[in-house]
């Protein structure tokens, strides 16, 4: 009988021991639960509750992109800010027209419209040889220009690299360019007359008997501007 009182104690305080209770304590330190209210040492953030998007997430992290937790406007979030992986750096489905650039892009301007830099492919639109959008020219693609067109007396009219014209071949001076050159007496960098300057980049006279205009090549009266 003695015996047996002693083995039930024994267990007894193996119990305690393993419980926590009794002595000195020196049990298992709390398991932290994600929800419960209550912030432990893993917990970024504990709301009590394990509803997402409300700035503390199912998985006590704050609402962001890259906690794991796809919320609010996210289309995805895998954990992580790498593009390229399936899910991009915003949160996105890694796809062209998703406003991040990854492998195989150029450019990814956030939409799929074409001719605006950016085409429907992601590829950067300048530099590939045809004129879109804004562009002056593009490589070979002058839009039927030359340096004549542009009032040059000649030479060979290039694209340069950002879409527009290179007129540094081109032979003889550009009323208008806002350049002084060759036989121009001026150029204001317009080819209006009655300002002082004339259409031909020749100086214009004031009008000697009111004073109130410009005398044009020829002799006729201008507006003061």
């Amino acid at each position: 009988m003695r015996a047996k009182s002693t083995m039930v104690v024994g267990l007894a305080l193996m119990v305690a021991a393993a419980s926590g209770c009794g002595g000195g304590g020196g049990g298992a330190p709390p398991v932290d639960v994600c929800g419960d209210g209550r912030r432990g040492g893993s917990e970024a953030c504990d709301d009590g509750n394990l509803r997402s998007g409300d700035g503390c997430d199912a998985n006590c992290t704050v609402t962001a992109c890259g906690n794991g937790v796809t919320a609010g406007l996210e289309a995805c979030d895998d954990g992580n800010l790498r593009s390229g992986d399936g899910c991009d750096a915003n949160c996105t489905s890694t796809a062209c027209g998703n406003g991040v650039t990854t492998a195989g892009e150029t450019c990814d301007d956030g939409n799929l419209v074409p001719a605006d830099g950016c085409s429907a492919t992601c590829q950067l639109e300048c530099g590939d040889g045809v004129i879109q959008g804004l562009e002056a020219c593009d490589g070979l693609d002058l839009g039927g220009q030359s340096c004549t067109a542009l009032g040059f007396l000649g030479g060979p009219l290039a694209c340069t690299t950002a879409c527009r014209f290179d007129v540094a071949a081109c032979i003889g001076e550009v009323c208008g360019d806002g350049q002084l050159q060759g036989d121009e007496e001026c150029d204001d960098g317009d080819q209006a007359d009655g300002d002082g300057c004339s259409s031909t980049c020749h100086l214009e006279q004031p009008d000697p008997f009111t004073g109130a205009g410009w005398l044009a090549p020829g002799g006729t009266i201008g507006e003061r501007p």
